[in-house]
């Protein structure tokens, strides 16, 4: 395997990886009063969006619909950050080596998310989750497949 140098194209890739794999860090860095908050922000956002009964809804009944909504904002921004992430890592990895970037933008994304776990667990109120591990690694598989898809797909329409 032979290393190469990123054109400037890698070298954008490389910098939104590190800023995304940044962005992540901050917000597992957040206790988890402030990861309920900006959670629950996000489900209030949806829910006045989607559900037209919302808004009307007593202070209760809003408790009650951001509780059962955020498990699967918080599980579904774990999949889709890191979907994106891998993307970014793949683009980044194949500018820099000449066999297998797939293989070394997974790895990155399985490592850093096994890091950002425990990273959690140093963090007042939040946790280390092998779960979480593994939707981070559902989300970068995905994203490794689409990624590859749409160049071969560019590829072939090239030729």
């Amino acid at each position: 395997m032979r290393l190469k140098a990123p054109d400037r194209v890698g070298i954008i890739f490389i910098v939104l990886t590190i800023a995304l794999s940044s962005f992540i860090f901050i917000m597992s860095s957040q206790d988890s009063t402030e990861s309920a908050d900006t959670s629950s922000g996000v489900c209030e956002a949806i829910l006045s969006f989607f559900d037209s009964e919302y808004d009307d809804a007593t202070e209760e009944q809003k408790l009650q619909k951001i509780e059962a909504l955020q498990f699967w904002v918080r599980k579904g921004a774990h999949f889709s950050v890191y979907c994106v992430l891998a993307i970014f890592a793949f683009l980044a990895m194949r500018s820099v080596f000449t066999a297998l970037p797939f293989v070394f933008s997974l790895m990155y994304c399985l490592l850093f998310s096994i890091s950002d776990e425990i990273h959690q667990s140093f963090v007042p109120g939040r946790s280390c989750e092998l779960r979480d591990v593994c939707i981070d690694f559902s989300g970068a598989i995905l994203g490794t497949i689409l990624i590859i898809l749409f160049l071969r797909i560019i590829s072939k329409k090239k030729t």
